[in-house]
């Protein structure tokens, strides 16, 4: 059986800096993955990364470990700080959405 497999992935950072003591940093994330479309037929749609990190933008700690750059809409808002040398403060809200209903979340294998 041949698969044909088209998928795309994109990602859009704004970022302004506050002219504070504390290196103030507000940064707006945008991304995108395709999904697949319909799983039963010949056509593959969804991304996945198949080398490297999958997902270094969701944030350091893994808070986001069970999403990957696969079948997601997620638009997200980072504020970052220094405030002390050797302290450095992050705050990530993220909002998730299937880019196709049809296919699954990420890493976990389950639909909506």
């Amino acid at each position: 059986m041949d698969l044909d497999h088209q998928a795309f992935y994109q990602r859009v950072e704004l970022a302004y800096s506050f002219d504070t003591p504390s290196r103030l940093r507000a940064i707006f994330e945008f991304n995108y993955a395709s999904g697949d479309e319909s799983p039963l037929d010949n056509d593959s749609g969804r991304f996945d990364t198949i080398l490297g990190v999958s997902a270094f933008e969701f944030g350091p700690v893994s808070l986001y470990a069970p999403i990957s750059r696969s079948n997601i809409i997620t638009p997200g808002i980072r504020l970052t700080a220094t405030p002390w040398t050797n302290v450095a403060l992050m705050a990530d809200y993220r909002h998730f959405w299937l880019a196709e209903d049809k296919d699954s979340w990420g890493r976990t294998g389950n639909a909506m």
